[in-house]
């Protein structure tokens, strides 16, 4: 990560824990719908805070959100896709692998 994302991931992590709730510092931001669960993850992804950043996406997941079809291609998220409960939350998404390519498919497409 550039010394400059990650400037702005720290501040913008700093701003939303201004008035955490709950136990994984879930913000007022967050809770009001300001900004999803899956963005605040990847921010926490990109400071090196895995364990948040999990807790985070686990609350995406749950609620579904929008942005969950991209965990494989998001680069915040290269250093947790090794993890066990990254694995776990991707099943539950059911996205498939950019890497997969099915038997039958176009060589093109492999």
């Amino acid at each position: 990560m550039s010394g400059a994302a990650r400037n702005i991931a720290t501040a913008a992590l700093a701003l939303a824990a201004a008035a955490p709730l709950g136990g994984c510092g879930f913000t007022p931001l967050y809770a009001e719908g300001g900004v999803s669960a899956f963005e605040l993850a990847g921010a926490y992804a990109a400071i090196g805070d895995g364990g948040e950043a999990l807790s985070l996406l686990r609350a995406s997941v749950d609620r579904r959100e929008p942005e969950n079809v991209s965990l494989d291609v998001d680069p915040a998220f290269a250093g947790l896709r090794g993890e066990d409960e990254f694995r776990r939350l991707r099943q539950r998404v059911n996205t498939p692998r950019p890497a997969e390519t099915t038997p039958d498919a176009p060589a093109s497409v492999r």
